[in-house]
């Protein structure tokens, strides 16, 4: 009968030598950046974790953890699915979220709340040998990131890289990222009768009815609608809502022609 062997594959080799990447590569981006001056120390931890459906390579997160004194402990994460790229680019994305930490350690925020790196990355990024790719669509700003030669001769003088390679032995598997279908937005037309209607969500509110700076009319939610005939008067149940600000979006209604037009007090057809 066969045996089930069962031997253990830690991921341990992979995160000392991340370790010794950020230890060294901190050094490096200080004193290539000599104008900037750190206004605090930081601790850090260097861990691995699975990218998920996202694209990242890397990330950086300050004040994450917190030791029993309730000291504020930074993290930078390196995606699982990419420890087998090559040995320089791994230290490449390293120096890229040291440049974040050292950028928190200078208090200057170098990315927006959502995650487009602004020109405060960009410049000690590139002083610290990173070439920038100019802004894509993508809406991270400088984010793609790559070694220069420069960077390129430092990583080979202070680093392993045989050794490196070797122990970047495995990486986890890419997750199919199965289509989603996007969620459906209710968009509303709105008409003043003067200009090209508008689409939105939500433009106003029926009470205080968003006003064409043209004309000087409100904005009216129409649905398209065939034949019919003009209903003067407002529901029932909302009869004793009736304000002047609802005879005022009413005589707007002759405006258009051939809609349903969905008012305040009810619906009026026409």
């Amino acid at each position: 009968m066969p045996t089930v062997t069962r031997k253990l594959r830690s991921v341990r080799p992979e995160i000392e030598i991340l370790e010794d990447v950020i230890s060294k590569v901190m050094p490096m981006i200080a004193k290539a950046n000599p104008d900037m001056t750190p206004s605090m120390s930081v601790e850090y931890t260097v861990t691995t974790e699975s990218k998920g459906q996202s694209r990242r390579l890397a990330s950086f997160a300050p004040d994450v953890w917190a030791d029993k004194k309730e000291k504020s402990v930074c993290q930078i994460t390196f995606s699982e699915e990419h420890l087998l790229l090559p040995s320089v680019d791994i230290i490449a994305i390293g120096v890229h979220e040291g440049v974040h930490m050292f950028n928190h350690q200078c208090g200057v925020q170098d990315c927006n709340a959502g995650g487009r790196h602004s020109k405060k990355f960009k410049t000690p990024a590139e002083k610290s040998g990173l070439k920038c790719e100019p802004p894509t669509t993508q809406n991270v700003g400088y984010g793609y990131t790559s070694a220069s030669d420069e960077l390129i001769e430092w990583i080979k003088a202070t680093f392993d890289l045989a050794k490196m390679d070797k122990a970047f032995d495995k990486a986890r598997k890419e997750k199919l990222k199965l289509p989603k279908k996007p969620p459906k937005v209710k968009r509303n037309t709105y008409d003043c009768g003067c200009t090209k209607a508008m689409v939105a969500t939500e433009l106003g509110t029926p009470l205080n009815p968003v006003m064409c700076t043209l004309c000087g009319e409100p904005f009216i939610k129409i649905i398209a609608k065939d034949g019919g005939t003009l209903d003067d008067e407002i529901t029932e149940d909302n009869q004793d809502e009736s304000t002047d600000d609802e005879k005022d979006i009413e005589e707007a209604l002759d405006l258009i022609d051939s809609i349903q037009l969905v008012a305040v007090g009810g619906v009026h057809h026409k």
